[in-house]
């Protein structure tokens, strides 16, 4: 049986592991831009919003905290640039 102490641990770990996905999909983004493959991000963002989208409905995710959810992280990918 867990324990608070133990669901607390499991979900603090998760979050670290999603602030480093985050941080490493930040850097992809800021190292395609560099590169000049921002045209390319742009271009792929609808697909990303839309994947993202499908496969948490596949996992009875919301679809509307979804569609937000994919939209903070393309907007994260972004940084400064809109």
């Amino acid at each position: 049986m867990l324990t608070m102490t133990d669901t607390r641990s499991k979900v603090q770990k998760i979050d670290q592991q999603l602030i480093k996905l985050l941080s490493d999909r930040k850097q992809i983004c800021e190292d395609a831009r560099r590169l000049g493959e921002g045209v390319l991000i742009r271009e792929l963002e609808i697909e990303q919003i839309s994947n993202i989208i499908e496969e948490g409905v596949e996992q009875e995710m919301d679809e509307t905290q979804l569609d937000r959810l994919a939209s903070v992280v393309i907007r994260l990918c972004k940084g400064g640039e809109e």
